[in-house]
């Protein structure tokens, strides 16, 4: 049983992710494609929204998203609002912007990490593992 527990540690630590459900909400493919890759070898189960609305649409579909990683500017838009709503969700948000940030905007301080791009995978895996439970 110990022998069991301790393989399970180790998968842990190489999977930290393990079952957790994360949406991506990025416009950029080739960004969207990386983060969902290094996001699935950590463990998670990823949904990639390439927009505002593509993101509302996920979330409409009722899937009990863990963490969100999201662009602040995409193609249709600030989203900040959309930030907001998965805040209120209890959904835990991590930003990710190329473009500086007004960190004093209502809704950024809703995100339990902002990631100026470019960013690490161990960043993207550390701010989504540190995020406290909803």
């Amino acid at each position: 049983m110990a022998l069991e527990h301790s393989s399970q540690d180790r998968l842990a630590a190489k999977l930290p992710l393990t079952g957790k459900s994360v949406l991506v909400i990025e416009d950029e493919a080739l960004i969207a494609l990386n983060v969902e890759s290094c996001l699935q070898d950590a463990g998670a189960a990823v949904v990639i929204a390439n927009s505002i609305a593509l993101a509302q649409s996920a979330l409409a579909e009722g899937t009990p998203f863990d963490a969100a990683v999201v662009d602040l500017l995409l193609a249709d838009g600030n989203a900040s609002p959309l930030i907001q709503v998965l805040s209120e969700r209890g959904i835990a948000v991590v930003i990710t912007t190329g473009d500086e940030v007004d960190r004093g905007q209502p809704a950024l301080s809703k995100a339990v990490a902002i990631l100026q791009k470019p960013h690490t995978e161990s960043d993207l895996i550390n701010a989504i593992t540190k995020t406290p439970p909803p």
